[in-house]
């Protein structure tokens, strides 16, 4: 299944006439919000969808025994659980829901550490030096790309 066909969709529009409000569900929306609206109503409605998709995003994410759960905030390695750092926890994370992806330092930064990070690269390689050891053998599993970045291999 395409994982974004269980995604939640709402249309925020300032086009309200019944027609374009019908077309709209009708191409596979979950809701439409017509403007001017306030936040509090765009809150409870993104709320109200997420609870009714039966999710708030994926909590648990596995891959070659490497379990990350963002619910408990808990990874484990064949069933042992290991310590991350905040940092450590999202980048594998990532790895885990995106095998075989190449991620460069600098998207790495930007997804982790946000695009108002001032750190240096050197910053991602030394996470991943330290994830890696974490991870005892499974850490052989995040390759370097060389003069790219990282991938979490199959």
């Amino acid at each position: 299944m395409d994982r974004v066909s269980e995604i939640p969709v709402m249309i925020v529009s300032a086009k309200d006439s019944e027609d374009e409000i019908v077309s709209g569900l009708d191409a596979g929306a979950d809701d439409y919000l017509t403007k001017p609206f306030s936040i509090k109503i765009l809150l409870a409605k993104t709320a109200a969808l997420l609870r009714r998709s039966g999710s708030t995003g994926r909590e648990t994410a596995v891959h070659s025994g490497i379990c990350v759960n963002t619910e408990t905030h808990r990874a484990s390695v064949d069933g042992r659980d290991i310590q991350l750092a905040a940092k450590e926890f999202e980048l594998l994370l990532l790895f885990v829901r995106n095998p075989e992806k190449v991620f460069t330092r600098n998207q790495l930064l930007n997804t982790i550490w946000g695009y108002e990070a001032e750190i240096f690269t050197r910053t991602v390689d030394a996470h991943i030096s330290s994830l890696r050891k974490k991870l005892g053998e499974k850490g052989r599993l995040i390759r370097s790309v060389p003069k790219i970045g990282y991938r979490m291999e199959k």
